[in-house]
C-alpha cells in the first residue's frame, strides 16, 4: 500500500488551524501545538499530525463540555 506523506509549511498550517503563522510559532514555542521537523532547514509538519492534533483538540473540547 502506497502512502502519500504530505508536508505543510506554517502557512499551510495557519490556514488549518486559522491561526496566524505567528500564533503557530508563539504556540509550538509554548508546547501547545506540534513542533515542526525541519528539513534542510525549512520547517514542515505532517498534515497527517496536524489533523489528529485538531481532533483531539475538539475530542478534548466534547469532554469538557459535557
Amino acid at each position: 500500500m502506497n502512502t502519500v506523506l504530505k508536508l505543510l509549511r506554517v502557512k499551510n498550517v495557519s490556514d488549518k488551524t486559522t491561526w496566524g503563522e505567528s500564533t503557530v510559532w508563539l504556540k509550538v514555542a509554548r508546547g501547545e501545538f506540534i513542533p515542526p521537523v525541519k528539513i534542510g532547514g525549512i520547517a514542515f509538519w505532517k498534515e497527517s499530525d496536524v489533523d489528529d492534533w485538531i481532533e483531539r483538540q475538539f475530542a478534548k473540547s466534547h469532554k469538557e463540555a459535557a
